[in-house]
C-alpha cells in the first residue's frame, strides 16, 4: 500500500490534436479516485508543454492501478507526455509499480 501525495504530467512540444478530446487520470478502485479530471484534461489544455498538476493524499491499495483514459480518439501521431509521481510508502519496501 502507497500514499500518492502528487502526480504532474507535462506534455511535449506541439499540442494536442487528432481524434483527441480529453485524458483523465483516476484509479481502478471500484469507485474510482480521480487525480485529474476529464474537464481538467481537456484538449484546449493540452498546450504545448503544458503542466497538469494534482496534489492531496489517495491511497493506492495492494494490485490497484494508476489509469490514464483517452477520450475522442487517438493524437494521430507519436505524442509522448512526462509523468512524475511522488509517493509514500505505507509499509516498508511498498512501491508504486
Amino acid at each position: 500500500v502507497v500514499l500518492l501525495e502528487s502526480l504532474v504530467i507535462q506534455m511535449p512540444v506541439g499540442a494536442a490534436g487528432g481524434a483527441l478530446t480529453s485524458i483523465s487520470i483516476q484509479t481502478d478502485d471500484a469507485t474510482p479516485a480521480v487525480i485529474i479530471s476529464a474537464a481538467a484534461g481537456a484538449v484546449a489544455n493540452l498546450t504545448s508543454e503544458a503542466q497538469l498538476a494534482w496534489t492531496g493524499i489517495i491511497r493506492i491499495a495492494v494490485g490497484k492501478k494508476i489509469r490514464l483514459t483517452i477520450a475522442g480518439g487517438a493524437h494521430g501521431v507519436a505524442y509522448v507526455t512526462n509523468i512524475n509521481a511522488q509517493y509514500r510508502s505505507v509499509v516498508s519496501g511498498g512501491t508504486l509499480a
